[in-house]
Formats: structure tokens, C-alpha cells, sequence
């Protein structure tokens, strides 16, 4: 009222704080600037997101090393390009000019260098490599009626070839206290932080090595031919050895050099008494053949030769199963070969009546199936021949052995908690201690192997439940009990993982069962590609399915790439040859749908690893080194 009054009589009315005017205008300035800053967020995330989206999710290289390839013509002479591995996010370790290194790609930094040889193995080398050059040059050469030469250099020292190339392609297991390295023959464990070299406990020449996630299982044998039996425990690299067989105090004699004149024998010969071969095998094998005693003939490699004599009473297998080392020993009881039908009976021709030009690819499956019928008579031969195996648990206390009869090539395979015993379609669970738990049976056989170190395997152990991937079907077993939980068909899994939600991955194919029944069977219409899959584990539903996107699925951390080599034909260019394609994806894991691809052309990709976010790239000239960033 008083301000209408004011207003009436023209009066000047003094501005006041809570004057109705004063706020009123406070309260717009403060709705201007909070809608300005509203704005300003939403477009600073809309950018944010761009660079993530466009930007900063692709992989981008961030280190290179050139590693030109050996000329092959001349491979003696060539140093061989070096070795790298991604061994965590950033840290790269490289072997190269006899040395292992480790550098941190984030902060373009080398950590530590270490010499992989002596300088007393170097002197040694030297003079072998001498003493070889003098050999070759006093042995007359013997060439066949092809002009090739077959000369057989006797008495050659096998130092002299273990220079570059014995360092070209280590193992490496890389632990959060040490970096192991192994070659043919030797193991070397090296601090992680210093580089400092420790001594693995191993004595005596290395025969043999294999790996898991948690050991590392060493076979040595001794000049007196002892042989030993070594578990190393990972990470802590504590190691517990067993004597294999006693000491023999035999030493087999290396063959002597020719003399001088001496004509070498164009071709071996065979003592059928002792199945050994005369005259020396080739150099590579040279060394390993003086190690071998008179109690381990070398195979009969006659025209007589049985595929299924593989299996006649094999050489235990030694295999390790975590807390304990296997002694896997099989032993034919009743040989058995049953004859299937692999190719669909032929029916009438094509090519009985005229041809045309559409039926040109009908009539090439024809000939090459009448091929196929040809070399093998559409007929597969199956092994369910009856063998008696014997699982004996060393570096384990004297621990009962299992013995059972089994139908089919009998196979171990060790897991976590449990190792299987398998043998055609049937699978036998034993715990650690050699128990007995369940037995089941398959809707077909099972695969071949089962254990790879890359990680391949149909096999595979979680808390519960055990998968088990036959030829056509993958099938969920209760860990305890062997109850069935549900059942998969797909043919071709070659390789199951699980993710941290525990949902599966499976590499599988896209063929169907009748690629089983008709394993011989050509069929050029229906090609079979590579398939990825994610299955829930709680139901066995399929909850995506990518075809012919990846070779193979690579589970890092949270997340989940496939990795795809494939060849095409410009047939106007076919003097060129064909182009190769390396593509990598990452998927999104809850769709399977593609984030990015990183494609190279005409780069032919030897290996491939991947650490998290940081990827490994390894052509035939060079070294990429990726990383993308990630929220």
C-alpha cells in the first residue's frame, strides 16, 4: 500500500534489502547462473564423453621396437630377432643378444638387464663351433641321385648350434617375486625387482619341463643316470624333489669322428634287434641323444608302424597336479579297433548329365569327396581297445595308487582341486589324494589333450561345478557329486573361461553334428567358422553368439577381446597372392557387441598377449606396444 501511495505521489522510496523489486531480481540472477552452469556440466560431459567414445577408449601405439626377421635361406648366419613378452600392464621384458630385460613402457624406463649365458658357456660355444667347421671340412661330401647333399657329419658337438637361436623363444612365467625363463634345456629364475640370478634348485641336465598356473615340473637326470623328479612352487619358488631311478653308472659313448677319407654311408642303418639307428641322427638331436640309456630304445619307425601302438604300455607321463605330481602309466590289456562310416554313401553323379556353369561347385565337392573315399575308403577307424591305468601321486607321502580298466586312448588332465582319467566317452574324477569321486559318461568322445599352456582346454574346474566339452556337447557336472546341472550342444569347443561374474566364454564352431558322423565328408558350400560364445553358467542359456569375429577369446581383467586372422583373393590380382587381415576387438561383455577394432593389413601377426588394458603385437618386423584408456 505504501508503495503504491509512493508511486502515486511520485515519491522517491529508498532501495532496502528486502524490498520486493531487490529480491525478485537477486533470485533471476541466481537462476541465470545456475542455468548457465547446468549447461556447462552437461557440455563438458557430452565432451568428455566424445574423447572417451572417439578418442581415448581406441588403442593407441604407444611403443615400437623394429625386430627384422631372418633372411631363411641363411638362417645360420642371421641373429635372430629378439623375444618380447607383456608380462604385466606397461612392463615389457624382451630376451635379445643373450640378454633378458625389463623395461617400463609407461615411464619409457629399463629396469634391469641380466646375461642369459656365461662367459665361460660363450668360451665353450666358440670352441665347438671350431672344432664343427673343422669336422665339416675334413668329411667328404655324399650327395644323392637328386644332387642333395645328405652328408652325415659324425662326432659333431651340439654346442655349436645352440648360439642365437637357443635364446630366439623362451618360456617365460613371470610371478610377483620372480621372472623364470626357460629354453630347451636349462631354467634360470631371476629377481623380479633386481634382475639378480637365483638358483632354481635343479640338479643334473634338464630332460624335460611343463608348467601351471602355481608349479613349474622339471625331469633332470645325472652323468650316473639318476634321474629326479622337481616341483617348484609358485609364487613362492620353494622346491620339492623325488628321485625317479636310482643311479646306473652308464654313460652311452658319443660317435666318434671319420677319419680323414672316410666316405659317410648315403644312407642309415637299422638294428631291428635294439630298434637304435647306426649312424647318428641328425645334429639338432645329437645332444639329446646322449643322454638317453639302453633301457630307452628309440620307437620302430618301420613301414609296420600301428598309430594305436602309441598307447602299447606308454612311458609314464609325468604331470603336475598341485599339491603332488602325478606318475600317469598306461598298459594295453585287449586290443580293439572299430571301423565307422565317415562319408555319406554316394548317390548318382553330377556330372553323369550335362554341366552347367552353375553346378561347377557342386561338381568340385564331388571330386574331392570321391578323393577323400579314395585315400581313406570313407572309413574311420575308432581305438576302444581295453587299457589298464595306474595314477601314482609322487612328492606326496606314500599316498595308495588307483588303478582301473578303461575303453578307449586313455588321457590325465590335472585341475585344481581334482584330475580327471579319460577314455573314449567317459570321464573319471579322482581328488588329490587319490579318490575315487564320481564317474559319468559323454554324449561323444572326448577331446584330444586336454591341458595346453596357453590355456587351452575343454576343461575346466570353478567352485562347484565341473565343464567338461566333448566333441558335440558341453556339459555342466556338480564338482561334487557328478549330478548332470544342464547340457550344451555345440561342436568344436576348443576352449572354456569364465569371467569374474563366473559367466562363460566358449571358442566353439559353427558346424553341426552331422561334421561328426561325417567327419570325412567335403562340403564346400557349408563352410565352418569360428564361433564366440557367452553362456550363463547358471542355466547353460546362451547369452550371445558372434560368428566368424575371432580365432579365439581373450579374457584380461574386465575385459574380453577376440582375435581374427583371415586371408582374401582379389582375383584380378592373383600374381599378388592373398591380403591378410589381423583384426582385434574388444566386446562390450554384456552384448557382445563391438567397442573398436584395431586392424592391420598385410602384416602377417606372430603373437598376440594382453595385459589388462595394455596389448602386445608382435609382427614379423616389428613390435607394437597398445594401450587404450578405460574407465
Amino acid at each position: 500500500y505504501c508503495d503504491q501511495q509512493a508511486v502515486s505521489k511520485k515519491l522517491r522510496v529508498p532501495v532496502y534489502a528486502q524490498q520486493k523489486r531487490v529480491r525478485q531480481g537477486q533470485s533471476n540472477v541466481k537462476a541465470k547462473r545456475l542455468t548457465f552452469a547446468s549447461i556447462a556440466v552437461v557440455l563438458l560431459l557430452l565432451g568428455l564423453w566424445f574423447w572417451y567414445a572417439w578418442f581415448a577408449r581406441d588403442p593407441k601405439v604407444v611403443y615400437t621396437v623394429a625386430t627384422p626377421h631372418p633372411d631363411l635361406g641363411t638362417i645360420k648366419d642371421t641373429k635372430p630377432a629378439g623375444f618380447y613378452q607383456l608380462i604385466g600392464p606397461g612392463v615389457l621384458l624382451s630376451v635379445k643378444e643373450k640378454q633378458l630385460a625389463l623395461y617400463d613402457v609407461a615411464a619409457k624406463k629399463e629396469l634391469w638387464t641380466a646375461r642369459l649365458q656365461s662367459e665361460a658357456e660363450e668360451q665353450a660355444i666358440q670352441a665347438a663351433k671350431a672344432k664343427n667347421e673343422k669336422i665339416m671340412k675334413l668329411t667328404p661330401k655324399v650327395k644323392d641321385g637328386d644332387g642333395f647333399d645328405i652328408t652325415q657329419y659324425h662326432g659333431l658337438d651340439p654346442l655349436g648350434y645352440e648360439d642365437d637361436y637357443s635364446f630366439s623363444n623362451p618360456r617365460i612365467t613371470a610371478t610377483t617375486n620372480d621372472i623364470w625363463v626357460s629354453f630347451r634345456d636349462r631354467l634360470m629364475q631371476f629377481d623380479r625387482v633386481t634382475g639378480n640370478l637365483k638358483d632354481p634348485g635343479i640338479k643334473g641336465k634338464i630332460r624335460s619341463l611343463t608348467y601351471t598356473d602355481d608349479s613349474i615340473l622339471a625331469v633332470s637326470s645325472e652323468p650316473t643316470g639318476r634321474e629326479v623328479l622337481t616341483e617348484i612352487a609358485l609364487p613362492q619358488g620353494t622346491a620339492q624333489t623325488e628321485e625317479i631311478s636310482p643311479a646306473t653308472n652308464t654313460k652311452p659313448a658319443l660317435a666318434k669322428a671319420p677319419k680323414p677319407g672316410a666316405t659317410a654311408a648315403a644312407k642309415p642303418k637299422t638294428d631291428k634287434s635294439t630298434n637304435a639307428t647306426a649312424n647318428p641322427i641328425s645334429v639338432s638331436k645329437l645332444k639329446a641323444v646322449t643322454t638317453q640309456t639302453a633301457e630307452q630304445p628309440a620307437p620302430d619307425a618301420g613301414d609296420d608302424f600301428d598309430a594305436m601302438d602309441f598307447f602299447q604300455d606308454r612311458t609314464p607321463q609325468f604331470v603336475a597336479a598341485g599339491p603332488n605330481v602325478v606318475q600317469f602309466s598306461t598298459k594295453l590289456l585287449e586290443k580293439k579297433i572299430i571301423a565307422h562310416q565317415a562319408m555319406k554313401s554316394k548317390g548318382k553323379s553330377i556330372m553323369d548329365d550335362n554341366l552347367t556353369a552353375g553346378q561347377s561347385m557342386d561338381a568340385a565337392q564331388e571330386m574331392l569327396n570321391d578323393m577323400q573315399r579314395s585315400a581313406t575308403g570313407g572309413v574311420e577307424n575308432e581305438d576302444v581297445s581295453r587299457y589298464q591305468v595306474t595314477v601314482h601321486r609322487r612328492l606326496a607321502g606314500g599316498l595308495p595308487d588307483w588303478s582301473g580298466e578303461v575303453n578307449g586312448p586313455p588321457n590325465f588332465v590335472a585341475l585344481k582341486t581334482v584330475d580327471i582319467v579319460t577314455a573314449g566317452n567317459s570321464i573319471t574324477v579322482l581328488d588329490k589324494n587319490n579318490k575315487k569321486l564320481w564317474d559319468a559318461k559323454l554324449t561323444y568322445s572326448v577331446q584330444a589333450g586336454g591341458s595346453y599352456w596357453d590355456g587351452r582346454s575343454p576343461y575346466l574346474e570353478t567352485k562347484d561345478s565341473l565343464y567338461v566339452a566333448d566333441k558335440g556337447v558341453l556339459t555342466r557336472f556338480d564338482l561334487a557329486t557328478g549330478n548332470v546341472r544342464w547340457r550344451l550342444n555345440s561342436v568344436g569347443i576348443s576352449r572354456i573361461q569364465t569371467d569374474t561374474a563366473g559367466n562363460l566364454y566358449l571358442d566353439t564352431t559353427s558346424a553341426g553334428p552331422e561334421t561328426i558322423k561325417f567327419s570325412q565328408e567335403v562340403n564346400i558350400h557349408n563352410k565352418t567358422e569360428p564361433v564366440t560364445m557367452k553362456v550363463s553358467a547358471t542355466t547353460g542359456k546362451v547369452l550371445w553368439r558372434l560368428l566368424a569375429i575371432g580365432d579365439g577369446c581373450i579374457i584380461s581383467g574386465k575385459f574380453v577381446y577376440t582375435t581374427r586372422i583371415s586371408q582374401q583373393v582379389a582375383f584380378l590380382h592373383l600374381e599378388d597372392g592373398p591380403d591378410t587381415h589381423y583384426n582385434l576387438n574388444l566386446l562390450k561383455p554384456s552384448t557382445g557387441s563391438r567397442i573398436w577394432n584395431y586392424h592391420l593389413g598385410n602384416q602377417p601377426v606372430m603373437k598376440t598377449e594382453i595385459q589388462k588394458n595394455w596389448i602386445l603385437i608382435q609382427t614379423r618386423d616389428q613390435v607394437l606396444v597398445l594401450k587404450f584408456f578405460s574407465l
